[in-house]
């Protein structure tokens, strides 16, 4: 049985959902990030260790890069927070929940700045022209 640290014998899988979608390749931070996760953990009890470590480099392979780092350092994600050598779905469920976290967060960014924007436009000095239409 090959050790699921070992991440240079993958076998390509293909976890894509739909058919027509091609399997990302994964990126050199992304087999790095798993390692560290996988290597945060004692000896897994995954049933077949080749594959549960291609399901997580491809569930991590779907997701940018800060989110990649959030979820496998050992300070902040998934093994500062599960005991376990973690399932896939607890993957994916942590990359999801810290994705849609910056998505609020660069919401609240742009709400701020049209918000300043808008401040802005309306403290400033009616122009000639704004006093010309009232008259």
């Amino acid at each position: 049985m090959d050790n699921p640290r070992t991440l240079g014998s993958i076998i390509p899988l293909n976890f894509s959902t739909t058919p027509s979608s091609e399997p990302k390749k994964p990126s050199a931070e992304t087999l790095k990030a798993a390692k560290v996760l996988f290597g945060c953990y004692r000896t897994g009890d995954a049933n077949d260790p080749q594959v549960y470590t291609a399901a997580v480099v491809a569930v991590l392979s779907d997701y940018s890069p800060e989110v990649v780092q959030f979820v496998t350092d050992p300070r902040t994600g998934l093994p500062s927070k599960v005991k376990w050598l973690p399932a896939v779905a607890e993957v994916k469920e942590a990359c999801e929940e810290r994705r849609l976290h910056l998505v609020r967060v660069a919401e609240g960014e742009r709400w701020k700045a049209r918000l300043a924007a808008s401040r802005a436009i309306s403290n400033a000095p009616p122009t000639r022209l704004d006093l010309i239409e009232k008259l």
